[in-house]
């Protein structure tokens, strides 16, 4: 009885055990699951503060568009700015773990190629606008400008512009509606312009590879993982310029504000109503005063008489039209005189024939018509005894400087000026008045470095054309890639390398020839015929700047990245697109975002 006994206790005591033991074994499991979970929660919650990082430095960056350029300029600009934008303090926590900061990443440059990342901004106008490929009077010049990109071939780039265009007729290489019928499941062609570059891997032929290149990861690097796939396979990447496939080079949101260079230098907006000069303003005195003290008293008053009566090429060609009007107008009334026919004829305002520069030419004076309420091109009736006058414009016209121009301001202004290059080289006759003859008078801009320099003036002071605030599409020459340059129509294939030799990024607005476009025939890179051409496509601006914020801590993996646009064209600046990032992967160790640590990634 007492083995049975102690054999019944032993059995007790070894249950106890067991139960001890599994007690022991649940607990520590227990615990290992709530370190599990505590661990799990501190890496949830610290992707959630990495992301407001990250959002820290959308903002900031919005806040930094907020400055005038010339502040700008001062803290070091937007293009590549270290100090300003690469690991920026949020949270300054004792403990490295939890010290918080944002980088801002844009895409570098080496020789107007794209090459490796920079602490900045990267500014849209860089790139070409795929929305505006179709604009009036640039369609036929749209195929081109894609078949400049990497890659590119003719079927590929008409199936873009169908899916752009508004019409439902495709292109020779391209497809409508009909192309996309058969797809799983259908769908239709835009047929308008897209928000976002996503949206062309709905287009026939573009696929993932060609639009984002290698980089899958979108960090502007080319990672060891990181290989050729699908169609970059048949495509020579030697030169690299496919590592980010095209959207390097293409986007939707270039925009920038219609405003003088010397308004924007001083930080106010076209929406802010700087002070400007509308140059085909109606009241010419008050034009007159307000440019002679910006671009001197003979300029003045050349662009006065221009403005009244145009360049002499238009003047004779109107004429041509005089002739038929006045004959038109003699066999009607059966008039025998030049006066009568003047009185009859439906062209009012053309009254004789005269020798100009040993060419024979029909001289317009429609000025003095117009006085009495005829129209621009000289159709409106001439009234009676005008024709007495006719005698005056059969004398030759006299050469006159344009200071000695003695300005009359009844007759109103008919000739346009859409550039200031419109000036150069101009000659413009002055209609013989009372008992003088014509004036001849050519243009103080002449085809000379120090005219174009002169220019500048003019378009620092000259207001954009009524009612138009934004202009997108325009490529910035001082920012754009050598891929983007050999995109614009009419610039030649040697001026790209020029250009980027001899560019300054960001021009300060206040003193720079770079500040505009022009600044390519102060340095002799094309003729002015080039850049009258070139000048729709180009700027030397631009307002809505991209980049990526990295959000991330001194230590631990924690990081969160989010794709920006920010646009300044308006009253404030705003964020245009915003995208994270994230789920393809930190993408930057810390040491690359400026940080030494010793527990880093």
């Amino acid at each position: 009885m007492a083995d049975k006994s102690k054999r019944r206790r032993g059995s007790v005591l070894f249950m106890v055990l067991v139960v001890v033991a599994l007690l022991t074994l649940g607990t520590a499991t227990y615990l290992e699951l709530m370190q599990n979970e505590r661990q799990a929660v501190r890496h949830h919650g610290r992707g959630l503060q990495a992301g407001r990082l990250a959002e820290s430095g959308v903002e900031y960056a919005r806040a930094l568009m907020s400055l005038t350029p010339s502040e700008l300029l001062q803290s070091g600009g937007l293009a590549s700015n270290p100090t300003s934008m690469q690991a920026i303090v949020v949270d300054d926590e004792g403990d490295e773990f939890d010290r918080g900061r944002f980088s801002i990443i844009s895409p570098a440059q080496v020789d107007g190629v794209y090459s490796g990342y920079r602490f900045g901004l990267e500014n849209e106008s860089a790139k070409l606008n795929v929305n505006t490929l179709l604009a009036e009077g640039a369609e036929e010049q749209a195929q081109t400008r894609l078949m400049a990109l990497p890659g590119m071939t003719v079927e590929i780039a008409d199936a873009i512009l169908d899916w752009l265009d508004a019409d439902a007729s495709p292109r020779t290489n391209g497809g409508e509606a009909d192309a996309y019928a058969q797809a799983m499941p259908p769908y239709e062609p835009r047929n308008g312009p897209i928000a976002d570059l996503d949206e062309l891997l709905l287009v026939r032929g573009v696929t993932p590879e060609l639009l984002y290149g290698i980089d899958q990861n979108r960090n502007l690097l080319i990672d060891a993982a990181e290989s050729p796939r699908g169609m970059l396979l048949e495509i020579d990447n030697a030169d690299g310029l496919l590592n980010r496939g095209w959207s390097a080079y293409l986007t939707t949101t270039s925009v920038e504000a219609m405003q003088p260079a010397a308004a924007a230098a001083s930080g106010a907006s076209t929406s802010a109503g700087a002070t400007t000069l509308d140059l085909n303003g109606q009241n010419l005195q008050t034009l007159y005063n307000s440019l002679k003290g910006t671009i001197g008293d003979d300029k003045a008053k050349f662009l006065i008489v221009y403005r009244q009566y145009g360049p002499l090429q238009n003047q004779q060609q109107q004429g041509g039209a005089g002739v038929a009007g006045r004959a038109g107008g003699a066999n009607a009334a059966g008039a025998a005189n030049a006066g009568n026919a003047n009185a009859g004829g439906g062209a009012g305002g053309q009254q004789g024939i005269q020798q100009i520069q040993d060419i024979q030419a029909i001289q317009d004076t429609g000025g003095l018509n117009n006085q009495q309420g005829g129209t621009p091109n000289g159709s409106g009736q001439q009234p009676g005894g005008a024709g007495g006058q006719g005698q005056n414009q059969n004398q030759t016209p006299i050469e006159i400087e344009a200071a000695g121009i003695m300005l009359k301001y009844e007759q109103q202004g008919q000739t346009q000026i859409n550039s200031p290059l419109d000036l150069v080289g101009a000659r413009v006759q002055i209609p013989a008045a009372d008992s003088n003859p014509p004036q001849n008078v050519d243009s103080p801009w002449g085809a000379d470095v120090n005219s174009y320099r002169e220019l500048l003036k003019l378009y620092d002071a000259a207001a954009p054309p009524a009612g138009v605030r934004r202009v997108a599409g325009r490529v910035n020459l001082n920012a754009a890639s050598r891929v983007v340059l050999g995109s614009i129509p009419g610039l030649p294939a040697a001026a790209v390398g020029k250009i980027v030799s001899r560019r300054e990024v960001e021009p300060d607005l206040n003193g720079t020839d770079q500040r505009h476009p022009v600044w390519l025939l102060i340095e002799g890179i094309v003729t002015i015929d080039e850049m009258r051409q070139l000048e729709r496509y180009v700027t030397s601006g631009g307002d809505a700047f991209s980049g990526q914020a990295v959000g991330f801590f001194d230590a631990g993996p924690a990081a969160a990245r989010q794709e920006f646009v920010v646009d300044r064209s308006g009253t404030t600046p705003h964020v245009r697109l915003q995208r994270d990032l994230s789920p393809l992967g930190r993408g930057y160790s810390t040491l690359s975002l400026g940080v030494e640590s010793s527990d880093a990634p």
